[in-house]
């Protein structure tokens, strides 16, 4: 069951927002939004993609493989206007947890290698079938998670990049293209204790060179939307640069090495028209 955060229970504060908008005071960092559990096309989707697309800021979609068949991908396609703003990239297979006890993960210690690739390959063919060229081979595990073998498979399989949390363990032997900060799963019981460690993940990602923002469109109210486009705005008022995996992984990961962009994609507010 999805659950909206405390932090959306009413509209987020301004003071929030400039606080966010204060450790950035002086700091360059990359950043990028990461999309999860897609797949199932709906309203709170679309009004998502089209919230990027009037930003004209890249967002990177993890698409649940077997969640998608040939009229979904076609849905979602319209939705995003067949734009390259949108990175496409893999979110595990089903979605389904299989550890018997402790944290939850598709790809975990439980499993045998075999059994992980086996997963690992359908959802990368079933993507390839549906998306073809737009298919990025980046691999978002669910829960952030996943074995030292599942890692290993990665880049056997010639996946460019995992994306996981900040410092999240075993060490990946591929480009980590880690989130560190979530803006629609957090679990603390007030908005104050939210923004609390909103803030800290913000200084968190500053200090590592790159933002990197988790969403989860099926969390978002009124408020998430708003609070949202209020950070967009920001960083579209900062001239911060936004990137999509396949650049980030071209780089080898490494932020200092991002090509300059232009043209779709650049940082601009709705209404306005690229390069403005």
């Amino acid at each position: 069951m999805n659950r909206t955060a405390a932090l959306y229970h009413r509209s987020v504060s301004d003071r929030l927002l400039d606080r966010l908008e204060g450790l950035l005071s002086g700091q360059r960092p990359l950043l990028f939004y990461r999309a999860d559990d897609i797949g199932v096309p709906d309203v709170v989707f679309q009004q998502l993609a089209g919230l990027f697309l009037d930003y004209g800021q890249p967002l990177c979609p993890a698409l649940v493989p077997a969640w998608l068949d040939a009229q979904r991908w076609r849905q979602l396609k319209a939705f995003t206007r067949g734009s390259d703003l949108f990175c496409w990239h893999q979110h595990g297979y089903t979605h389904r947890n299989h550890e018997a006890s402790g944290r939850k993960s598709e790809f975990g210690d439980s499993r045998e290698a075999a059994a992980l690739r086996e997963d690992i390959l359908r959802g990368r063919d079933r993507l390839e079938r549906f998306l073809g060229t737009d298919f990025c081979p980046v691999f978002t595990p669910p829960w952030n998670r996943c074995s030292a073998q599942a890692l290993d498979i990665l880049v056997q399989e010639g996946f460019l990049a995992v994306s996981r949390w900040q410092e999240t363990k075993p060490t990946a032997p591929l480009v980590d293209l880690a989130v560190n900060v979530d803006l629609h799963t957090l679990r603390q019981e007030t908005a104050e204790a939210c923004g609390e460690r909103l803030v800290r993940d913000w200084q968190r990602g500053i200090e590592a060179g790159r933002l990197g923002i988790m969403l989860h469109h099926q969390c978002m109210n009124e408020h998430a939307f708003d609070f949202l486009e209020r950070i967009m705005s920001m960083v579209d008022r900062l001239g911060l640069r936004v990137c999509t995996f396949r650049e980030l992984a071209a780089a080898g990961g490494d932020s200092g090495r991002v090509e300059q962009r232009d043209g779709p994609g650049r940082l601009r507010g709705p209404g306005r028209e690229a390069g403005s």
